[in-house]
């Protein structure tokens, strides 16, 4: 009776300490399913990008520097969260719309100068090779006549319209010339002593909205992350919309994921 007694403790400690075990086991069974997942997906994408190497190089140093920062952030957020890596991509896509909020208007200054340079180049060749605009131009604003024995511009062949122009056209062309080299000088200079730029004031920003949205993450994973502005595809439809999903979304910019897992974000806004 004694021995059954001392057996019986001992069976239930075996029992218990073997239920513990099993359990252990099953935990490190899902921890290595979740390693295998990952580590599959890390080979997919290594393969994907070894075989676009070629055809990204001339935008590879940015594209690195994005998909480092978004790696680093997904980390982040697997490990903070204790989620899988796909649930950790879908965080990162709702992350990627709220970060392209204000991206119409980040971006309105570039525009604008993009379009303003097409206008000026445009609107300065004809004034000064355009018979009709040169001759209107001429008689408002200049105050200038016809060359002599010349009664219609139309008489005068392209170069000789450009060579009467060019009297009062070469020093507002060469003024404007030298004050672009004067910029252009300065702006050196201020990025040799590090000056904050419009550029640098705009990511910060964004770093720092975004820091205050995700407290719950590292603050300069997720700055790095926010700083980084996704690269302009100049085709009418993408140069008019901005999708941050190609930003903020690793498996669906290298094809692995479906749009109907991973849709587009931001679609009425305007990239940086």
């Amino acid at each position: 009776m004694k021995g059954a007694a001392h057996i019986e403790p001992m069976h239930a400690m075996a029992m218990a300490e073997h239920a513990e075990l099993r359990k252990q086991v099953q935990r490190l069974s899902t921890q290595c399913t979740g390693l295998s997942e990952q580590v599959e997906e890390l080979i997919t994408l290594l393969e994907a990008r070894s075989e676009s190497a070629g055809a990204t190089s001339s935008a590879g140093s940015d594209n690195q520097a994005l998909d480092a920062a978004q790696e680093q952030l997904l980390r982040e957020i697997m490990r903070t969260d204790g989620i899988s890596r796909k649930a950790a991509l879908e965080v990162i896509h709702r992350m990627g719309e709220h970060n392209s909020h204000w991206n119409w208007l980040y971006s309105a200054p570039y525009y604008f100068g993009i379009g303003a340079a097409f206008v000026a180049a445009v609107g300065s060749t004809c004034l000064v090779f355009n018979g009709p605009i040169v001759a209107l131009y001429a008689s408002k604003v200049a105050g200038e006549d016809l060359p002599e024995g010349v009664e219609d511009v139309n008489e005068l062949t392209l170069n000789q319209v450009g060579a009467w122009s060019w009297t009062w056209v070469e020093p507002m062309i060469g003024t404007a010339s030298f004050v672009l080299l004067c910029m252009q000088f300065a702006r050196a200079q201020a990025r040799r002593m590090d000056f904050t730029c419009y550029k640098q004031l705009i990511t910060g920003w964004r770093a720092q909205t975004k820091v205050k949205a995700f407290p719950q993450y590292n603050k300069n994973v997720i700055g790095a992350w926010a700083k980084q502005l996704p690269p302009v595809k100049w085709t009418l439809p993408s140069a008019l919309k901005v999708k941050d999903s190609e930003f903020a979304t690793i498996a669906w910019k290298q094809g692995r994921m479906s749009a109907t897992e991973l849709p587009y974000v931001g679609q009425s806004s305007h990239k940086a």
